[in-house]
């Protein structure tokens, strides 16, 4: 039942029964036998406005409600959605730093074939040079091509050093040299006559191997 209704009709049927002592002199209407009594038609008004208000207030704060509720799923889905971006991102720039290791160990290994083949090529091109005949402490000897290697010398027993391979003349034989000594003093002269060291360095080479 709308009660606040019921009531302001009740009022309203009751304000035409005037004439009693209370009527007189109430100060609100003079007229009250035409229209009802004035005290009770104003009572129902007030009743009826008052409940239309609340209705009123009522509905536009369930609409604010919803209205807010609405936004409330609408930031929930765009913080998840931004919350699936940022481990979207994360995976990717972990990827990323994954992808960046393996290139920068991908370059370092071409780096090294590069090097290794530069120093191939050196290698060839020293093979393809034509030996060398020098006079060296009173014997003749025939430079090879360069030989880097280890192996024993005077330096300790496992030392790599710059040598060649190269002869030596003896009773009208060519003899392979075998001593790391000689083999480095040759590679410096072989070094020399090929231009790939100067004279200065060649002969401060000289002076360290004799020392």
């Amino acid at each position: 039942m709308d009660k606040p209704n019921e009531i302001a009709r009740a009022l309203r049927r009751l304000s035409v029964e005037t004439g009693s002592l209370a009527c007189l002199g109430c100060g609100h209407e003079h007229n009250c036998s035409t229209h009802g009594c004035a005290i009770l038609r104003d009572a129902a008004d007030l009743i009826v406005q008052l409940n239309d208000f609340d209705q009123t207030q009522s509905k536009i704060a369930l609409e604010r409600c919803q209205k807010v509720e609405a936004q409330l799923v609408a930031e929930k889905a765009k913080y998840a959605e931004l919350q699936r971006y940022n481990v979207d991102c994360t995976k990717k720039c972990d990827a990323l730093v994954v992808e960046k290791a393996d290139l920068q160990s991908a370059l370092a290994e071409s780096q090294r074939r590069e090097q290794a083949a530069v120093e191939r090529i050196a290698e060839l091109e020293a093979d393809r040079r034509e030996p060398v005949d020098v006079e060296m402490d009173g014997r003749t000897y025939r430079i090879i091509g360069p030989a880097d290697a280890s192996g024993p010398h005077i330096d300790g027993p496992n030392d790599t050093f710059r040598g060649c391979r190269a002869l030596f003349w003896y009773k009208d034989h060519w003899h392979t040299v075998k001593n790391t000594g000689i083999k480095e003093r040759l590679r410096i002269l072989w070094d020399e006559h090929y231009g790939i060291i100067g004279p200065q360095e060649a002969g401060k080479v000289k002076q360290d191997a004799k020392d």
